[in-house]
């Protein structure tokens, strides 16, 4: 199983929103069939992974990674 790094540094570097949108790039998944697969809208989806929205949820980051095949892991540093 591949492993997507999703950390939150005080720098906010990496930034999960890129790492997420490189990965779903890479196994040729749409913005729309993710949406899909998260049973929410395009413009749901846009704002999950917006860096900027603070009201995302840990439980939503972990369904997303479920679903383009990663893993969540989280560190405090």
């Amino acid at each position: 199983m591949k492993i997507i790094n999703v950390r939150f540094f005080a720098t906010a570097t990496p930034k999960p929103d890129i790492q997420l949108a490189e990965n779903r790039r890479k196994q040729s998944i749409t913005k729309v069939a993710l949406a899909k697969a998260l049973e929410t809208s395009r413009s749901g989806l846009d704002r999950l992974l917006d860096p900027k929205d603070t009201k995302v949820t840990l439980g939503s980051l972990a369904k997303v990674a479920q679903v383009v095949g990663k893993r969540m892991e989280i560190r405090f540093v």
